[in-house]
């Protein structure tokens, strides 16, 4: 059915998609699989079977179906991806303590190039949409710039 690191994962339904494992503070192991269900695993046993099954709901409390990875940060806290969104559980608290589209701004990281490359990327659509034969200059929709670029100094020549 999969494995972890070398061990065959033991006791899993066939087929099962494994999204993401991790190890709470707890000392507990969770493998979440299928996107809504979770297998806590037997860090007793010597195979590291799966001792219960449970939805996901049931064990996080909070946490939408459709997971598609977990992970512990640095904070302490259990982040949940889906592809919209996502969500910081409190393992202590069993809650769900902050949810929302996913930006690396959560996990304190600030990628400031980010509004650079966007302006870039307005910038070159621009060019591309005024790089029509129709049109003799960019200064005509420099007003319609929304990233304070200056595009009135720009000229496009007509193709001959």
């Amino acid at each position: 059915c999969g494995q972890v690191g070398r061990r065959p994962c033991k006791n899993f339904p066939e087929n099962a998609l494994i999204n993401g494992a991790v190890n709470t503070h707890r000392g507990r192991s969770y493998v979440v699989f299928n996107g809504n269900a979770v297998g806590e695993i037997d860090e007793c046993d010597q195979d590291k079977r799966v001792a219960k099954f449970t939805p996901l709901e049931a064990t996080f409390p909070g946490i939408s179906k459709g997971v598609t990875s977990i992970f512990r940060y640095i904070d302490g806290n259990l982040y949940f991806t889906t592809r919209s969104q996502f969500y910081k559980f409190n393992e202590f608290t069993r809650t769900v303590s902050s949810a929302g589209k996913f930006d690396l701004r959560i996990l304190n990281i600030v990628c400031p190039k980010a509004e650079l490359l966007q302006q870039l990327r307005d910038l070159l659509d621009r060019i591309v949409r005024l790089n029509d034969n129709s049109l003799t200059s960019a200064s005509d929709y420099w007003n319609d710039d929304d990233t304070g670029v200056r595009l009135s100094d720009f000229r496009i020549r007509r193709k001959k």
